[in-house]
């Protein structure tokens, strides 16, 4: 994939009418950082995004085909960051392909 390209899909990514708030610059964001359970089991969300109201988004990206162990995934990450005190406000699955699908879990 050439830079033009690329440059593009991240467009369409940071744009999208369902992510495009997720991506302003005067908000909390952790991405690819390491989240450790109480039981010591350790997860790496694609991107943690802290709102204003303290409430937490967490998207997570995907290429290929839709699975049902990516819901799982991200309700996983979602019950560890409830168990940290989070409040999770939105669970958002995106499909990067030739279009940018969100899905909400």
């Amino acid at each position: 994939m050439d830079s033009s390209a690329l440059q593009n899909k991240i467009e369409k990514i940071i744009e999208h009418p369902n992510l495009k708030i997720y991506y302003q610059h005067n908000l909390t964001v952790y991405n690819e950082r390491e989240i450790v359970n109480t039981e010591g089991i350790s997860i790496i969300p694609d991107r943690v995004v802290i709102l204003p109201n303290k409430k937490v988004v967490i998207i997570d990206y995907k290429t290929g085909m839709q699975e049902s162990i990516h819901k799982t995934q991200l309700e996983n990450y979602a019950r560890y960051l409830s168990e940290m005190g989070y409040d999770v406000a939105s669970k958002l699955l995106v499909y990067i392909g030739d279009v940018v699908e969100v899905i909400s879990v």
